[in-house]
C-alpha cells in the first residue's frame, strides 16, 4: 500500500480500542485453537483481546469469545506445549518516582505459538528502586534501575525500569510489540501504531480527548519488507523499528512529534538474520537488539542518534 494513503478505518468505541492484527503463528497448541495472538488492547484499561483492524463489530465479538476460550484453558496449552521464550514489553522504559508502569508478558512455545499475558511470575531486581505486583503493574519507588523479571514453567525474561526523580525526556510507551501507544511529553501528543502484517504496512492514529476525536493519519509500507510484527520505538521517540519476520529484516522508521507520521529511513529495511523474533532498543537509545526464534543468538546495531540508521556490532 502506497505511503501516502489514508487509511478510513478505525473502531470508535466508548472503550477507546483500537484492534490489531494477530500476530502470524508457526503452529496451533493447546485447546485445537490457533494461538496466534487474537487480541486487541485497551490502552486506557491495559487490557489485551483480539481482533482485526477495521473488521466488523461481529467480528471482533467473535475474536474476543475465541480470546476468552483460549484463557480458559491456557492452563492447559501451558501444560502441552514447552515454554521456550518468555519477552516483557515495553522494553527499558523510564519513569518517574510514584509512577506505575504496566508490563506484558509474550510467551512463546516450542511450536512458535505466543500469548501475550500477565498471568506470569513477576519479580524485580532491585525492590528498592521499583516494586511489581502479581499482575504486572510496577511501581517507582526510588531513583535508580530495577530488572522486571517475568517467569513461567522455569523460563525468564527480562526488561530494565529505570524510576528517574523528575519527569523524563522520553516518551511513554504502552501496549504490545504489535501495537504501541507513545505520549510526547513535550506536546501531550497521544499516537498509536499497529502493525499489520496481513498488508505488510504500519498504521498510525492520533488519540483525542474523547474516542470521537481519534483520528486515522496515514498507513505506512514496510517494502520491501514483509511480514511486521514486533516493533520498538526510540525512548525519545525520534524512531520507529519493527522486524519483519516474513522477510528477516527491519524497518526503520523517523517520527514526526507533532503529526505522528512516518517517513522511511535511509538504508531501510536492514537485515537481520535468520528467523527474527523480538526487537528492542536500550534505556539510552544508544543500540538495538534482535532475538531469534530457537536460537540464544542475539543481533546487535549501534543507533544513528541523528538518522536513525542501523550499524551491525560485531559479535
Amino acid at each position: 500500500m502506497p505511503a501516502s494513503s489514508a487509511p478510513s478505518r478505525i473502531v470508535p468505541t466508548s472503550r477507546r480500542r483500537i484492534a490489531e492484527p494477530p500476530e502470524p503463528s508457526l503452529g496451533r497448541a493447546g485447546c485445537g485453537l490457533p494461538l496466534a495472538q487474537i487480541r486487541a488492547e485497551s490502552y486506557r484499561g491495559g487490557e489485551s483481546q483480539g481482533g482485526y483492524m477495521g473488521h466488523s463489530t461481529a467480528i471482533l465479538r467473535l475474536s474476543f469469545l475465541l480470546f476468552l476460550m483460549l484463557d480458559s484453558c491456557r492452563l492447559g496449552v501451558f501444560s502441552n506445549s514447552r515454554v521456550t521464550l518468555i519477552t516483557v514489553t515495553p522494553a527499558n522504559p523510564t519513569i518517574i518516582v510514584g509512577a506505575t508502569q504496566q508490563f506484558l508478558a509474550h510467551v512463546t512455545h516450542k511450536d512458535g505459538t505466543t500469548i501475550q499475558t500477565t498471568a506470569v511470575t513477576w519479580s524485580t531486581s532491585n525492590p528498592a528502586a521499583a516494586s511489581i505486583n502479581s499482575s504486572g503493574a510496577a511501581r517507582g519507588v526510588n531513583t535508580g534501575t530495577a530488572a522486571i523479571v517475568a517467569t513461567l514453567e522455569s523460563v525468564s525474561g527480562s526488561t530494565v525500569l529505570t524510576v528517574t526523580a523528575s519527569t523524563p525526556h522520553t516518551v511513554s510507551v504502552t501496549g504490545g510489540p504489535g501495537k504501541l501507544e507513545v505520549a510526547f511529553p513535550g506536546n501531550a501528543q497521544h499516537f498509536v501504531y499497529v502493525a499489520n502484517p496481513l498488508e505488510d504496512v504500519i498504521s498510525v492514529y492520533r488519540l483525542g480527548a474523547r474516542a470521537s476525536e481519534d483520528q486515522a493519519i496515514h498507513d505506512v509500507s514496510v517494502s520491501p519488507g514483509r511480514g511486521p510484527v514486533w516493533m520498538a520505538v526510540h525512548p525519545l521517540g525520534k524512531f520507529l523499528y519493527v522486524v519483519n519476520r516474513t522477510s528477516e529484516n527491519i524497518s526503520a522508521f523517523s517520527i514526526d512529534a507533532a503529526t505522528g507520521r512516518l517517513q522511511p529511513v535511509v538504508g531501510s529495511p536492514f537485515e537481520c538474520g535468520n528467523k527474527p523474533w523480538a526487537i528492542a532498543v536500550d534505556a539510552v537509545g544508544e543500540s538495538l537488539e534482535v532475538t531469534h526464534f530457537g536460537s540464544p543468538e542475539v543481533t546487535r546495531y549501534r543507533v544513528d542518534p541523528s538518522a536513525g540508521a542501523l550499524t551491525l556490532l560485531q559479535p
